[in-house]
């Protein structure tokens, strides 16, 4: 089997498979590329829409690209992947508190993934 993880396709002989979940995630990346900010609510729903049909989007795909603010009865969601923090831990810690100077830890682990971090 050959595998192309990147773009999401997997290929078994002639047969080719898509990973929902990363193709769930570019979608949701197109979206919020478009906003600075999403109402949670909003952006769940267009983010079904825009995604094809037989994929289901969750909020969980979206877990070290996307954080969620409670900002008091709403919830609302920006783009904050990854990928654009520092990988030396201390500038990456550095960044982080910068962007909230207090995190819950299920919204801030997923930056913390050690391979994604050179010592």
């Amino acid at each position: 089997m050959h595998r192309n993880e990147e773009n999401g396709i997997k290929e078994c002989s002639q047969l080719w498979e898509l990973d929902d979940t990363k193709v769930c995630l570019h979608y949701a990346k197109l979206l919020l590329r478009d906003s600075a900010k999403w109402k949670l609510e909003e952006f769940m729903k267009e983010w079904r829409r825009t995604t094809p049909a037989g994929m289901e989007p969750s909020i969980e795909m979206l877990r070290g690209e996307a954080l969620v603010e409670k900002l008091g009865p709403e919830s609302w969601l920006q783009l904050y992947s990854i990928s654009s923090l520092p990988t030396k831990p201390a500038d990456r810690f550095s960044a982080l508190f910068k962007e909230r100077a207090k995190w819950e830890w299920d919204d801030l682990e997923p930056y913390l993934r050690y391979q994604d971090l050179s010592y």
